[in-house]
């Protein structure tokens, strides 16, 4: 829950309306008394802006940030260790592997790997 803005005026506040941007894009309806309340925000941090009018047509803005944070770890889950023997005449064998198993909350954006020991290799960094 958001905390609503204090407003004051010498006349009647008429009007208080509200802009997010950034992370999470929305505005309240262009007249009115609009308070932000409780909201979902995106990951990532997001501006609130409130702006405040009063029967003269005089107005006034505040603004504050909303920062949503991802602090959840992905998970992975590996196959279990493969043992094969090589072909007949051969000093290698091709082994289809099976992908490792991710979750988030949000979303697994890359997945990288390394071959060490007898055979080596490197996955490309992104992707």
């Amino acid at each position: 829950v958001t905390t609503s803005p204090t407003t004051a005026d010498n006349c009647a506040v008429t009007q208080l309306t509200w802009v997010m941007t950034g992370a999470t894009v929305a505005s309240s309806p262009a007249t009115g008394i609009n308070n932000l309340g409780t909201r979902t925000f995106n990951l990532g941090t997001t501006t609130v802006t409130y702006t405040v009018s009063d029967a003269a047509g005089n107005t006034a803005s505040s603004f504050y940030t909303v920062t949503v944070n991802d602090n959840i770890n992905p998970t992975i889950s590996c196959p279990s260790t493969i043992s094969q023997n090589v072909d007949i005449g051969s000093c290698t064998k091709t082994v289809a592997t099976t992908n490792p198993t991710t979750a988030d909350n949000c979303a697994v954006t890359k997945l990288t790997w390394t071959l060490t020991g007898t055979t080596t290799g490197t996955s490309p960094t992104s992707g």
